[in-house]
């Protein structure tokens, strides 16, 4: 989706035709819905008059509005994630949208890793998700697990991006917005790790709009290209 404006939070002359170009900013954002937003703030301004575009792709596919554990696996991609579900819930979208949901019936935890993306070394990343939980939630632990090309162990370096201890949130869907550097890694893959319960029940955790790119600038939700690219094809 385009957008076009003349400030640099796109809210300055807003609009959605480049009319006689006379616009200095232009707005870009992807998702898998044909119209488009006249929200301003969803979209990544770039002033046209030499500008940068704020963060790069996002490296994690099926990573929000899942149809299917697509590119998801349990330790690692490849194993599979029987804890993870696609769910519906009242706190996001008024349940009309789906999201991933990662169950936990034991005190030890249960991971849901995505598929393994490439990575500069010694770089910035964001990694930016949206969560809520079940309060009986003992903790949930987001991490990114690289190695160097050659290496044939799973990783071997770990980085601790968020650690919660409890629930995010009982009331409502709710946005961590964290960073981390690959170190001397060319690869890797985010694994979301739900903790455990604190009673004899199942632990919930929802989890959506998962978005690791280069950069710390905060941004909205972008999909894939690997995923746009697999809607246009079918």
């Amino acid at each position: 989706h385009f957008a076009y404006a003349n400030s640099a939070d796109g809210r300055s002359d807003f609009s959605l035709v480049n009319t006689n170009n006379k616009f200095r900013y232009i707005g870009h954002y992807t998702d898998f819905e044909s119209a488009d937003s006249r929200d301003p703030s969803r979209y990544s301004w770039v002033d046209m008059t030499g500008g940068v575009v704020i963060g790069g792709d996002n490296l994690v596919r099926n990573s929000a509005f899942p149809k299917s554990k697509k590119n998801w696996g349990y330790w690692e991609y490849g194993q599979n994630p029987t804890k993870l579900n696609i769910d519906k819930h009242g706190f996001y979208y008024n349940g009309t949208r789906e999201l991933f949901r990662l169950d936990n019936n034991t005190d030890s935890g249960v991971p849901a890793a995505t598929q393994r993306f490439p990575v500069k070394r010694n770089t910035t990343y964001s990694c930016n998700i949206s969560m809520f939980a079940t309060g009986n939630l003992k903790n949930v632990t987001i991490y990114f697990l690289g190695r160097k090309i050659g290496e044939t162990d799973t990783f071997t370096k770990v980085v601790t991006i968020k650690q919660i201890n409890g629930s995010p949130s009982t009331t409502g869907l709710v946005r961590s917005e964290n960073t981390f550097n690959s170190g001397e890694c060319d690869e890797g893959f985010i694994r979301i790790d739900n903790g455990g319960r604190t009673d004899n029940g199942t632990s919930l955790l929802f989890f959506t709009e998962l978005d690791v790119y280069e950069g710390t600038t905060p941004r909205v939700w972008q999909a894939s290209p690997y995923d746009l690219a697999d809607v246009v094809e079918t």
